[in-house]
């Protein structure tokens, strides 16, 4: 063999032998655990790329890449088993609206009818010994098995994650601003993420195709093997995100925004304000929050009760899009529940907390100042944006223009605005209608601190008068208080924006 012949073959065994990766991989997993179905997007921080978390379940999917994970588990013979259809409502033994049913054990709501499937399965009474416990272990059974999907998934895509020792990866899961508002709830969801992102990166998990209560709950009870970067964060927050981040954006102002984000059991809507004052971070000021149950779920619900067949019977019809008048009864149903919820809840708590006095009304604060955002699963015109949009309509009227002082009429559809499709998020081709579905996961998928930090509505009520004098400053005059308020949410007492 010749000098350049062995040189070649050295050159080949080189280009064969992997290297040695120097950079780290640190990966943020954004989970949105919903009402239905849960969602998850992961990201490489290093690279700031964005992937969606894709499987292929057993039944139905015909090879095509999935992303929505059903929220239900089945709980048959003394063991809980995952729902291999990856339906909404597992018929035999189903469990659904797990999240649901944490927030209500957590607030010692026993009597609601969340808790109907769990009692059934248990043969336990809400509020009596073991029953709390039973739904934290279907809640564990379902966020370990998610999760350990999840990381699955990860590794395909990093074959050599572990490869440097300071690899890392984190979980951030979305909930309700309301369940945050309340502490023991809060701290419920964040004690399960925990348990449940430990035993999905252990070593010794146990397999979850099939495992008995008791093994379950000896999984609740232990401690965690590690410590690992585990955190919760507001669903609203999260789903803004990709808003922020966009030319759509206007970034800090007068805005008010009246967010509506439909699930399949809830809507959850807030009303807040976003600004970052120079020299400190950004931050989502909530002046409402407010969770109803009357999420897309509830329409088919409706009909099965009154109407007779199953849940999923009806759920098939209403999203196969055909004409029905008894789901359009369902709907004028939903649609008087919402608007009277937003009439007497939502609106007066924004009211509550907008700035009186010195000139300063709060009803043309919002007829001035409010826009509209629309999104989530269940989202749809007719019930959710007809309700809100006709709620503020029936308490102040139309809209005023920005730049007009005058009544000049605007319609509250015009000031709805549209959530952009993120730059940084790989999504499958021809999947782009996703992302619908998909902007609380990737609005976690950041680094945490790199999100906005949020004052909740206990944490932004104003004081109506204040005597204290501001020196004016450059800058226009805020709208809100117009510098008579020291502790203005808007200005920081500053009086000027």
């Amino acid at each position: 063999m010749s000098l350049q012949d062995r040189l070649n073959k050295l050159k080949q065994s080189i280009a064969r032998k992997p290297q040695k990766r120097t950079a780290q991989y640190i990966i943020q997993v954004g989970f949105d655990f919903g009402t239905s179905y849960s969602k998850c997007v992961y990201r490489e921080l290093r690279r700031n790329r964005a992937w969606v978390f894709t499987f292929k379940d057993s039944q139905g999917s015909q090879g095509k890449d999935q992303f929505l994970l059903s929220s239900s588990i089945v709980y048959r013979d003394g063991c809980f088993m995952p729902n291999a259809a990856n339906v909404q409502y597992p018929e035999e033994g189903g469990l659904w609206h797990i999240k649901m049913a944490l927030a209500d054990i957590a607030a010692k709501r026993y009597n609601s009818p969340v808790l109907t499937p769990f009692a059934k399965a248990s043969g336990l009474r809400p509020g009596k010994d073991g029953f709390a416990d039973f739904v934290k272990c279907a809640a564990l059974f379902f966020l370990t098995r998610a999760l350990t999907l999840v990381r699955k998934c990860i590794l395909e895509r990093f074959p050599d994650y572990g490869a440097h020792p300071q690899d890392d990866m984190y979980v951030t899961m979305a909930i309700p601003v309301s369940n945050i508002t309340d502490k023991a709830t809060e701290a419920l969801f964040l004690q399960l993420l925990r348990k449940a992102w430990d035993i999905a990166c252990s070593s010794d998990a146990p397999a979850l195709d099939k495992i008995t209560l008791t093994d379950m709950e000896t999984l609740l009870n232990r401690k965690l093997l590690t410590r690992r970067f585990c955190a919760v964060y507001p669903e609203v927050s999260a789903n803004l995100q990709a808003f922020i981040n966009s030319p759509a954006s206007p970034g800090r102002s007068s805005n008010i925004y009246l967010f509506t984000d439909t699930g399949a059991g809830t809507v959850d809507q807030c009303c807040f304000t976003f600004y970052n004052k120079q020299g400190q971070g950004d931050s989502l000021n909530y002046l409402a929050a407010r969770v109803f149950q009357l999420g897309s779920g509830v329409i088919e619900q409706i009909c099965a009760r009154k109407f007779g067949g199953t849940v999923e019977q009806w759920r098939k019809q209403k999203e196969s899009g055909r004409d029905s008048p008894l789901i359009d009864r369902a709907l004028t149903l939903v649609e008087d529940k919402l608007y009277t919820s937003v009439s007497t809840q939502t609106l007066p708590q924004l009211q509550d907390h907008l700035y009186i006095g010195h000139g300063v009304f709060p009803p043309d604060t919002i007829r001035q100042y409010v826009f509209l955002i629309f999104t989530g699963g269940g989202d749809k015109n007719c019930p959710y944006h007809t309700a809100v949009i006709q709620g503020l309509k029936k308490k102040y009227g139309y809209p005023r223009r920005l730049a007009d002082s005058t009544s000049r009429k605007e319609r509250w559809e015009n000031r709805v605005i549209t959530m952009p499709t993120p730059k940084d998020l790989e999504l499958p081709a021809g999947c782009e209608h996703w992302m619908k579905r998909l902007f609380v996961a990737y609005g976690i998928s950041f680094n945490i601190s790199e999100l906005p930090t949020a004052r909740l509505p206990h944490e932004t009520a104003l004081p109506q008068k204040s005597t204290r004098k501001h020196k004016q400053t450059s800058g226009r005059l805020c709208p809100y208080c117009r510098g008579q308020n020291p502790n203005c949410l808007h200005c920081d007492g500053y009086g000027t924006v």
